[in-house]
């Protein structure tokens, strides 16, 4: 297998320099291009496909892969064709109407591959996949087809983006002549500039688009993000335009912030349910359950980046709050306060507890799994006796839940 030249840091994308120009979309026409369109295109980490914008494409044949965090960037022709995903470990698959392209490396079960660039242009200008470059995680750049090595001719340079958003050039590109400022929290995803480097865009994680000179989708229509959930891979343009800012969600906002990223502090819930952060903690509370005068609210859990989290009633029921997504309770119990204890134990690939799996605990002992959790044997079940009140799970190397406390 194919290894990945080693660089000190993780880069996250490329942008290639030539005589073929290099654009939003990938090469600017060299001929009488098609006419582009507006809007954009979002690829999620699940090979998922989402025009906005007015912008059509042509998805045909496109792979998916529900449920695992695989896919890495995309190229799309802004005549809405077709075009070609890549995923993280190195292939690359067409859809629409494009040919396939043979990958220049793969790493079969490392996540490693990162940006997807194509140089080649047909008769209307557009990308025809006949050559092009892969980069990894560690900085290697890979080319294929009859993209040339990146020692001199044309392409002759361009720019990598570091995962915290810093730019480098290499070859003849010029260094940007406005950088834009490191985010030490490493959320940037891809990279897509002009020729100069002068305009363009930075594709950040949870959606969040940050704009280099003043390029901008010229129409942002029926664009969503995921909230708080880490699922945007990339974003193409096809006409850069004034579209106004981008419509970010609150919990995408949230979750991207750099200040509510390794939070300090925590969170108290009092027994009517009230949400009292301290240390420093700021917390998304929007639509909390709150039950004045009534104690009956019993577990809490939290979104580690402040985006929302849930409550545990005294009779089972689970109350999403934020951006935290609703959880079906396993069990309730109408009008007897017996539930103590609920822990969440599964996350996005960002680390963010995404209520789809879990436990919850009764005063008896009881243990209740709900959604993909496991089952697990109850510690020491007492009948009759309500005794219990925390509940934490352990995981085992397969980072499945397997016991507890």
């Amino acid at each position: 297998m194919a290894r990945p030249r080693r660089t000190r840091r993780g880069w996250a994308a490329v942008v290639i320099l030539g005589s073929a120009l290099m654009g939003i979309m990938g090469a600017v026409p060299v001929r009488a291009a098609a006419a582009p369109q507006p809007g954009g295109v979002v690829l999620d980490g699940w090979g998922g496909l989402h025009s906005f914008g007015g912008f059509h494409l042509s998805s045909t044949g496109a792979v998916t892969w529900p449920g695992w965090d695989i896919a890495r960037a995309v190229v799309a022709r802004s005549d809405g064709a077709g075009g070609w995903v890549l995923d993280g470990w190195g292939g690359i698959h067409q859809f629409g109407s494009m040919s396939g392209i043979a990958p220049p490396a793969v790493w079969a079960g490392w996540d490693i591959a990162r940006a997807l660039v194509v140089t080649s242009v047909d008769g209307t200008g557009l990308p025809d996949g006949r050559g092009g470059y892969v980069l990894d995680g560690w900085g290697g750049i890979h080319q294929f087809g009859n993209a040339p090595a990146l020692s001199g001719g044309t392409p002759d340079g361009g720019w990598v983006m570091n995962a915290d958003g810093r730019v480098v050039a290499f070859g003849a590109a010029p260094a940007l002549a406005s950088p834009p400022t490191p985010d030490p929290g490493g959320v940037w995803r891809q990279l897509h500039l002009d020729a100069t480097g002068s305009n363009g865009i930075m594709v950040g994680d949870w959606g969040v688009m940050r704009s280099i000179g003043s390029a901008n989708a010229s129409s942002w229509s029926g664009y969503t993000d995921w909230g708080g959930v880490s699922r945007t891979r990339d974003i193409v343009l096809g006409v850069p335009g004034n579209g106004g800012v981008q419509p970010v969600s609150p919990g995408a906002r949230m979750a991207f912030d750099p200040a509510r990223r390794g939070v300090t502090g925590g969170v108290t819930l009092d027994g009517w349910g009230g949400l009292h952060p301290f240390g420093g903690f700021v917390l998304d509370t929007a639509s909390a359950p709150y039950w004045s005068g009534w104690d009956i609210a019993r577990g809490l859990a939290l979104r580690g980046d402040g985006s929302g989290g849930w409550i545990l009633d005294g009779w089972g029921g689970i109350h999403q709050f934020g951006a935290a997504p609703g959880i079906p309770a396993p069990i309730s119990w109408p009008g007897w306060d017996i539930a103590r204890a609920l822990v969440v134990t599964s996350a996005t690939s960002g680390g963010i507890a995404d209520g789809g799996a879990g436990y919850v605990l009764d005063g008896w002992g009881g243990l209740h799994q709900f959604g993909n959790a496991p089952g697990l044997t109850d510690a020491a079940y007492t009948p009759g006796r309500d005794i219990y009140r925390g509940l934490e799970i352990h995981y085992g190397v397969n980072g499945l839940p397997d016991g507890g406390w």
